[in-house]
């Protein structure tokens, strides 16, 4: 049963080997190679606990309010939940972005502020992606959440439904306060998969979006992997394990 939830494991043979006087080295930063611009390299903070909740603090209200708005119906709602979630990236790059090298910018070095201001998209997209991972903020168990939720009475799950209900506190909300949203508990659950909130505060709008684009890639037919974004790859072998497992666990 998928609960959601990571750990880290740990060899403890390795651990046995090392003397009780021998000191081990941590390196608080991650060094990588862009893949989006080859000759770019930048360093990333690694998670720790201080580190997590300073995160936390800076990025929790306005990430729920995105959340809230790209639950509305209307164009406005969209737009605000467009750039919140924007503002939310920023963050997540001025938090996490420790040394950016090999990129110049109108003849330049680039720095936290030109890369935002005036840097490639693509390049802030990739950093924002390994901060994200580094956080373990993984979208893989959102995108199996939306990949089931698609088969059930989504119509019950409306926010204006709900809150008209007063139920938005029962299903434990995921845009209310945690403050608010009460002890954990099973709110909804589908075979195999469990969520401890509402699945629609759950799932997120770039999951939804990767589940219609793989919907859109069994339709016409499979294209050249090569060609497609990283992230739709990543997706589709996702989504296409949890398809597969449908159908073999359906009735004859």
């Amino acid at each position: 049963m998928k609960f959601f939830s990571r750990s880290d494991e740990t060899d403890g043979s390795a651990v046995a080997d090392h003397a009780d006087n021998v000191s081990v080295s941590y390196e608080s930063i991650v060094r990588i190679c862009s893949k989006t611009m080859p000759g770019v390299r930048f360093e990333v903070n690694r998670m720790s606990f201080g580190r997590r909740m300073e995160l936390s603090r800076r990025i929790r209200e306005l990430s729920q309010k995105a959340e809230f708005f790209e639950a509305g119906n209307q164009l406005d709602d969209k737009i605000e939940a467009g750039i919140l979630s924007q503002e939310v990236d920023a963050i997540y790059i001025r938090w996490g972005l420790v040394k950016l090298e090999g990129l110049e910018i109108d003849g330049a070095e680039a720095g936290v502020d030109g890369l935002l201001e005036r840097g490639p998209e693509e390049l802030a997209r990739e950093i924002v992606a390994a901060i994200k991972a580094q956080c373990g903020l993984s979208e893989a168990e959102r995108l199996i959440v939306a990949f089931h939720f698609q088969f059930a009475n989504r119509a019950a799950w409306k926010c204006d439904i709900c809150r008209k209900s007063g139920l938005e506190k029962k299903r434990r909300c995921g845009w209310m306060p945690s403050i608010d949203a009460g002890m954990p508990a099973v709110v909804w659950a589908r075979n195999n998969v469990v969520v401890a909130s509402c699945p629609t505060s759950f799932i997120t709008a770039e999951s939804v979006a990767l589940l219609e684009e793989f919907h859109v890639w069994k339709l016409f037919g499979a294209s050249d992997a090569y060609r497609l974004p990283a992230r739709l790859v990543d997706a589709i072998f996702i989504i296409e394990n949890e398809l597969r497992s449908e159908k073999s666990n359906a009735p004859d």
